[in-house]
Protein backbone atom coordinates (compact mmCIF):
# COMPACT_ATOMS: atom_id res chain seq x y z
CA UNK A 1 0.00 0.00 0.00
CA UNK A 2 1.23 3.64 -0.94
CA UNK A 3 0.92 6.63 0.61
CA UNK A 4 0.88 9.90 -1.67
CA UNK A 5 2.77 12.91 0.58
CA UNK A 6 1.08 16.09 -0.51
CA UNK A 7 -1.14 19.39 0.38
CA UNK A 8 -4.61 20.25 1.46
CA UNK A 9 -7.93 18.30 2.46
CA UNK A 10 -10.82 19.75 0.53
CA UNK A 11 -9.40 19.98 -2.94
CA UNK A 12 -7.74 16.67 -4.27
CA UNK A 13 -4.56 16.91 -4.92
CA UNK A 14 -3.91 13.84 -7.44
CA UNK A 15 -6.04 12.00 -10.09
CA UNK A 16 -5.36 8.50 -10.92
CA UNK A 17 -6.76 7.12 -13.69
CA UNK A 18 -6.97 3.06 -14.49
CA UNK A 19 -6.83 3.13 -18.59
CA UNK A 20 -7.53 -0.19 -20.77
CA UNK A 21 -3.84 -0.08 -22.18
CA UNK A 22 -5.51 0.49 -26.32
CA UNK A 23 -6.96 3.75 -24.95
CA UNK A 24 -3.77 5.04 -22.83
CA UNK A 25 -2.48 6.66 -25.50
CA UNK A 26 -5.76 8.49 -26.88
CA UNK A 27 -6.49 9.46 -23.29
CA UNK A 28 -3.19 11.21 -22.60
CA UNK A 29 -3.20 13.14 -26.04
CA UNK A 30 -6.78 14.51 -24.52
CA UNK A 31 -9.54 12.38 -25.94
CA UNK A 32 -11.97 12.35 -23.17
CA UNK A 33 -14.47 9.67 -23.38
CA UNK A 34 -17.73 9.87 -20.99
CA UNK A 35 -19.63 6.82 -20.98
CA UNK A 36 -23.32 6.58 -19.69
CA UNK A 37 -24.71 5.41 -16.78
CA UNK A 38 -26.76 2.95 -18.37
CA UNK A 39 -23.44 1.74 -19.51
CA UNK A 40 -21.82 1.48 -16.21
CA UNK A 41 -25.05 -0.77 -14.48
CA UNK A 42 -24.79 -3.27 -17.70
CA UNK A 43 -21.17 -4.26 -16.63
CA UNK A 44 -20.99 -7.87 -15.26
CA UNK A 45 -19.57 -6.34 -11.64
CA UNK A 46 -20.91 -2.72 -12.22
CA UNK A 47 -23.07 -0.66 -9.78
CA UNK A 48 -26.57 -1.43 -10.83
CA UNK A 49 -27.89 1.08 -9.00
CA UNK A 50 -26.11 3.95 -10.89
CA UNK A 51 -27.65 6.82 -12.33
CA UNK A 52 -31.01 5.60 -10.04
CA UNK A 53 -32.34 8.27 -8.61
CA UNK A 54 -33.96 6.37 -5.24
CA UNK A 55 -33.34 2.74 -4.23
CA UNK A 56 -35.09 0.50 -1.33
CA UNK A 57 -32.80 -1.72 0.70
CA UNK A 58 -33.65 -4.98 3.19
CA UNK A 59 -37.32 -3.76 3.38
CA UNK A 60 -40.29 -4.50 3.95
CA UNK A 61 -43.18 -3.64 1.58
CA UNK A 62 -46.98 -3.53 2.74
CA UNK A 63 -49.31 -4.67 0.06
CA UNK A 64 -53.36 -4.36 1.14
CA UNK A 65 -56.22 -5.95 -0.39
CA UNK A 66 -59.94 -6.39 0.29
CA UNK A 67 -59.78 -9.25 2.82
CA UNK A 68 -55.97 -9.09 4.32
CA UNK A 69 -52.51 -6.99 4.76
CA UNK A 70 -49.54 -9.27 3.60
CA UNK A 71 -45.76 -8.06 4.31
CA UNK A 72 -43.48 -8.96 1.36
CA UNK A 73 -39.87 -8.34 2.12
CA UNK A 74 -37.08 -7.92 -0.65
CA UNK A 75 -33.72 -7.22 -0.77
CA UNK A 76 -33.61 -4.08 -2.98
CA UNK A 77 -35.62 -2.42 -5.79
CA UNK A 78 -33.74 0.91 -7.43
CA UNK A 79 -36.18 3.43 -9.73
CA UNK A 80 -36.43 6.31 -11.94
CA UNK A 81 -33.15 6.29 -13.97
CA UNK A 82 -31.59 9.00 -15.26
CA UNK A 83 -29.58 9.98 -17.99
CA UNK A 84 -26.19 11.27 -17.91
CA UNK A 85 -22.48 10.99 -18.44
CA UNK A 86 -19.64 10.27 -16.13
CA UNK A 87 -15.52 10.08 -16.00
CA UNK A 88 -14.56 8.34 -12.81
CA UNK A 89 -11.05 8.97 -10.80
CA UNK A 90 -9.37 8.14 -8.17
CA UNK A 91 -8.83 10.89 -5.90
CA UNK A 92 -5.98 11.85 -3.27
CA UNK A 93 -6.67 14.52 -0.76
CA UNK A 94 -3.68 15.09 1.86
CA UNK A 95 -0.53 13.14 3.11
CA UNK A 96 -2.88 10.63 4.77
CA UNK A 97 -4.78 8.93 2.10
CA UNK A 98 -3.81 5.75 1.28
CA UNK A 99 -4.23 4.40 -2.48
CA UNK A 100 -6.36 1.15 -2.21
CA UNK A 101 -4.83 -2.13 -2.55
CA UNK A 102 -7.93 -3.31 -3.64
CA UNK A 103 -8.32 -0.46 -6.80
CA UNK A 104 -5.10 -1.37 -7.68
CA UNK A 105 -5.82 -4.95 -7.72
CA UNK A 106 -9.08 -5.02 -9.59
CA UNK A 107 -7.41 -2.35 -12.58
CA UNK A 108 -4.29 -4.52 -12.31
CA UNK A 109 -4.31 -5.22 -15.83
CA UNK A 110 -4.68 -1.34 -17.26
CA UNK A 111 -2.26 1.49 -17.37
CA UNK A 112 -2.57 4.26 -14.78
CA UNK A 113 -1.70 7.71 -14.93
CA UNK A 114 -1.34 10.47 -12.19
CA UNK A 115 -3.22 13.72 -13.25
CA UNK A 116 -2.99 17.27 -11.92
CA UNK A 117 -6.39 18.24 -11.22
CA UNK A 118 -7.06 21.24 -11.36
CA UNK A 119 -5.64 22.24 -14.87
CA UNK A 120 -7.44 18.78 -16.24
CA UNK A 121 -10.78 19.57 -15.11
CA UNK A 122 -10.19 23.00 -15.92
CA UNK A 123 -9.81 22.15 -19.51
CA UNK A 124 -12.34 19.31 -19.23
CA UNK A 125 -15.42 21.62 -18.17
CA UNK A 126 -14.59 24.47 -20.35
CA UNK A 127 -14.85 21.96 -23.02
CA UNK A 128 -17.69 20.39 -21.85
CA UNK A 129 -19.24 23.89 -21.31
CA UNK A 130 -18.60 25.02 -24.95
CA UNK A 131 -20.47 22.00 -25.95
CA UNK A 132 -23.62 22.99 -24.05
CA UNK A 133 -24.06 20.58 -21.61
CA UNK A 134 -24.27 21.41 -18.00
CA UNK A 135 -21.55 20.08 -15.76
CA UNK A 136 -21.12 18.83 -11.77
CA UNK A 137 -17.92 17.62 -10.35
CA UNK A 138 -17.44 16.46 -6.92
CA UNK A 139 -16.44 13.72 -4.37
CA UNK A 140 -18.36 10.35 -4.25
CA UNK A 141 -20.38 9.93 -0.99
CA UNK A 142 -20.67 6.08 -0.02
CA UNK A 143 -23.60 4.41 1.46
CA UNK A 144 -24.06 1.22 3.57
CA UNK A 145 -26.18 -0.88 1.38
CA UNK A 146 -27.16 -3.84 3.98
CA UNK A 147 -29.10 -1.37 6.44
CA UNK A 148 -32.23 -1.26 5.50
CA UNK A 149 -33.37 2.43 4.27
CA UNK A 150 -35.05 4.17 1.74
CA UNK A 151 -32.18 6.17 -0.04
CA UNK A 152 -32.14 9.36 -2.70
CA UNK A 153 -29.39 8.54 -5.16
CA UNK A 154 -28.10 11.53 -6.18
CA UNK A 155 -25.59 11.09 -8.99
CA UNK A 156 -22.91 11.64 -6.39
CA UNK A 157 -24.01 8.38 -3.94
CA UNK A 158 -22.90 4.53 -4.40
CA UNK A 159 -23.28 1.61 -2.58
CA UNK A 160 -20.13 1.31 0.01
CA UNK A 161 -18.49 -1.66 -1.44
CA UNK A 162 -17.45 0.30 -4.13
CA UNK A 163 -15.53 2.73 -1.55
CA UNK A 164 -11.97 1.39 -2.84
CA UNK A 165 -12.53 3.66 -6.03
CA UNK A 166 -12.66 6.82 -3.90
CA UNK A 167 -14.21 8.44 -6.52
CA UNK A 168 -14.29 11.77 -8.00
CA UNK A 169 -16.83 12.57 -10.79
CA UNK A 170 -17.11 14.57 -13.55
CA UNK A 171 -21.18 14.51 -14.40
CA UNK A 172 -22.19 15.36 -17.81
CA UNK A 173 -25.99 15.79 -17.84
CA UNK A 174 -27.35 14.57 -21.44
CA UNK A 175 -30.84 13.84 -22.80
CA UNK A 176 -29.28 11.31 -25.29
CA UNK A 177 -28.20 7.98 -23.63
CA UNK A 178 -25.03 7.89 -26.02
CA UNK A 179 -21.38 8.58 -25.23
CA UNK A 180 -19.54 11.46 -25.09
CA UNK A 181 -16.14 11.62 -27.00
CA UNK A 182 -14.39 15.21 -26.37
CA UNK A 183 -10.62 16.68 -27.04
CA UNK A 184 -9.38 18.77 -25.15
CA UNK A 185 -5.89 18.72 -26.27
CA UNK A 186 -2.84 16.87 -24.75
CA UNK A 187 -2.72 16.24 -20.69
CA UNK A 188 1.09 15.07 -21.22
CA UNK A 189 1.90 18.79 -19.45
CA UNK A 190 -0.12 17.49 -16.91
CA UNK A 191 -0.24 14.14 -16.27
CA UNK A 192 1.90 10.80 -16.70
CA UNK A 193 2.22 6.82 -16.64
CA UNK A 194 3.31 5.03 -13.09
CA UNK A 195 3.33 1.57 -12.23
CA UNK A 196 2.37 1.73 -8.23
CA UNK A 197 3.30 -2.02 -8.11
CA UNK A 198 6.77 -0.76 -8.45
CA UNK A 199 7.17 1.09 -5.25
CA UNK A 200 7.45 -1.01 -2.14
CA UNK A 201 4.36 -1.29 0.17
CA UNK A 202 3.66 1.12 2.74
CA UNK A 203 6.35 3.70 0.61
CA UNK A 204 5.12 7.63 0.46
CA UNK A 205 4.92 8.81 -2.76
CA UNK A 206 6.09 12.70 -3.77
CA UNK A 207 4.59 13.54 -7.29
CA UNK A 208 6.06 16.06 -8.93
CA UNK A 209 4.34 16.95 -12.36
CA UNK A 210 6.87 19.77 -13.81
CA UNK A 211 9.28 16.84 -13.96
CA UNK A 212 7.38 13.84 -14.29
CA UNK A 213 8.81 12.34 -11.49
CA UNK A 214 7.57 9.99 -8.49
CA UNK A 215 10.07 9.83 -5.47
CA UNK A 216 9.43 7.34 -2.62
CA UNK A 217 10.63 6.95 0.77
Amino acid sequence: MCQIENIQEKNPVVFIKAIENEYFEKFMEGEIYMNTFSFFRKQENGDKTEGMLSYFTNSVAEIKTDSKTINAPFKNISLNQSFGNILCLYSVYNEKDEISENYLKVFEKRKMCVISPRPFLSRLVDKLNEKGYNILCGKVEYFNEDESQFSFLPPFRKQNKYSYENEYRILAYNTEDKPIEISIGSIKDIAFEVDFNSFPDNSSLNINFETKQINFY
